[in-house]
């Protein structure tokens, strides 16, 4: 009799493990999507601290960003909160003078203990006309740029960095990583260096135009200059 209590408690307790670990998936979510004219503007700033982010040339003359912004929560009576979170959250652009700043605002909700313990995602492509300039500074992410732009300048706390773009577009280029790896493909060689302290990556191209600087305090820089 005592094993069948027992194994009608496993049951039990089976069952609730799998009915909270259900709870654990839950997620909501809202689209992206803001747009403005490139007329005048030179410079793109994107201040967006936590992210997944991809930078790309547009196929048009507007400045567009586009993806998601998702919260999860654990349980059940969290799902308002979450949804309350990503309503707060916000990617707004702002032109100040010949520059546009893509950045992320966040309401009283998105701005609480909770929401920053647990920060929502956001995945956001940015698609600019190309031979515009790129200024990227994020905290924790992964940073994805594929395409021809003018000066690219990226600041990242921790994460991945890939930069694949024309090998003809940079004059200039410095890779610096604290902690990882840099790889960097020149188009007639390989650059890698990894470890503890992998310091400045340094190129120069002298019939190049723009200067590319990519820095990452903790994690990897992939670099493809395509020739």
């Amino acid at each position: 009799m005592n094993g069948h209590v027992f194994r009608g408690a496993r049951l039990v307790a089976l069952f609730l493990l799998v009915a909270g670990s259900a709870f654990a998936e839950g997620e909501v979510g809202r689209e992206i999507r803001e747009s403005f004219p490139s007329t005048g503007i030179v410079r793109v700033e994107i201040e967006i601290p936590i992210a997944e982010l991809r930078v790309e040339n547009a196929s048009g003359s507007t400045i567009d960003v586009s993806g998601t912004i998702r919260q999860k929560y654990s349980k059940r009576d969290d799902r308002s909160w979450a949804e309350a979170v990503v309503q707060s959250t916000r990617i707004v652009m702002e032109q100040r003078g010949d520059r546009i700043v893509i950045r992320r605002v966040q309401g009283s909700e998105a701005d609480s203990w909770k929401a920053k313990k647990s920060p929502a995602n956001i995945r956001a492509v940015v698609a600019v006309p190309a031979g515009m300039a790129i200024e990227v500074e994020q905290s924790i992410g992964e940073i994805e740029i594929d395409g021809s732009f003018g000066e690219i300048d990226v600041e990242l706390n921790i994460g991945d960095l890939t930069i694949r773009t024309a090998r003809d577009d940079v004059r200039q280029l410095s890779a610096r990583v604290g902690i990882g790896e840099v790889h960097a493909n020149l188009g007639d060689r390989i650059i890698t260096k990894e470890g503890l302290f992998a310091g400045e990556t340094l190129w120069s191209n002298d019939g190049g135009r723009h200067r590319l600087r990519a820095d990452v305090r903790i994690g990897s820089i992939q670099i493809d200059l395509k020739r």
